[in-house]
């Protein structure tokens, strides 16, 4: 037991500051059953708004906990913009966030590799977690674990089969010094029908394709692959709530290697994504993904 974390981004496009005061009831009560841990209460970000009332008002808030994802290499300017100057804890962060990222002409997010997510997260740990060592007290990393939130892989550290990607090796060689004995493998490059994700790719009902992929593995491991086509998710729900994984149609996979994978497009019209995961075979994995569109 660390402490008792009151709520969930209460104010995340809230605008009635009497929230607070319901939290602050909350957070009394629980120094009276349990004066022996501290309470805080998780924020989407960080504003003046919330801290000016929040230190006004909550006196049994002991810290602030602060959630962010892309945003988060601004972390120390943001506190300041808010005037906060106590503890905190980052109890969110990780993956660029589906709303942070660019997307497709018709609206799908284009997400980032397991190795770009690698590479992010490795920056954002270290211009906002450890470049204030007097006021944060640590960090929980998003997420250790896996949850279908507009893709099965945008925000897992691992994928649905639990294999680990990239963003475990770099935390782990932040926590302890060094690299685990056998690391996941990286993606260099990774093209549909020769553009990239960021091409908004059309293809044409029923007709085939190619995906080309570059990937390294660090241990010089044998890699294999993982490919499916999937439905664009339409089940979009707000702030992490459950949503269900689109249709597979995996019967559309022709060939696949961790160099090429050779697809027929839906016969359907509509917006598919190709996943595709490259496998260490030491339960280790890399991922991308490009959204589609069948004409």
């Amino acid at each position: 037991m660390l402490g008792w974390g009151i709520g969930n981004e209460l104010n995340l496009r809230a605008t009635n500051n009497k929230v607070w005061d319901a939290v602050q009831d909350i957070a009394a009560m629980i120094h009276e059953v349990d004066p022996n841990h501290p309470t805080t209460t998780m924020l989407a970000g960080i504003g003046k708004n919330e801290v000016d009332y929040i230190a006004a008002n909550c006196p049994d808030i002991d810290f602030l906990s602060v959630q962010m994802y892309g945003d988060i290499v601004n972390l120390p300017e943001r506190l300041s913009n808010a005037g906060y100057t106590g503890p905190y804890i980052v109890t969110e962060w990780g993956a660029t966030g589906h709303w942070e990222v660019g997307s497709t002409e018709w609206n799908a997010p284009i997400e980032q590799t397991s190795t770009e997510k690698a590479i992010a997260i490795a920056e954002r740990y270290e211009k906002a977690i450890l470049a204030d060592a007097n006021n944060c007290m640590g960090s929980f990393v998003f997420l250790w674990g896996q949850k279908q939130e507009r893709t099965p892989t945008w925000y897992g550290l691992f994928t649905e089969n639990g294999e680990e990607t990239e963003a475990i090796d770099q935390m782990h060689k932040f926590w302890t010094g060094s690299w685990p004995e056998n690391r996941s493998p990286s993606i260099l490059s990774a093209t549909l029908n020769g553009k990239t994700r960021f091409d908004n790719i059309k293809l044409k009902a029923g007709q085939e394709y190619v995906s080309s992929i570059q990937a390294v593995d660090t241990d010089n491991d044998t890699l294999s692959v993982r490919t499916e086509v999937l439905h664009e998710s339409t089940d979009l729900k707000d702030g992490g709530d459950f949503e269900t994984r689109p249709e597979a149609l995996n019967e559309l996979i022709k060939q696949a290697s961790p160099e090429k994978v050779v697809f027929n497009a839906p016969t359907n019209p509509g917006n598919y994504r190709l996943f595709v995961y490259i496998l260490d075979g030491k339960n280790h994995a890399a991922t991308v993904n490009f959204p589609f569109r069948v004409e």
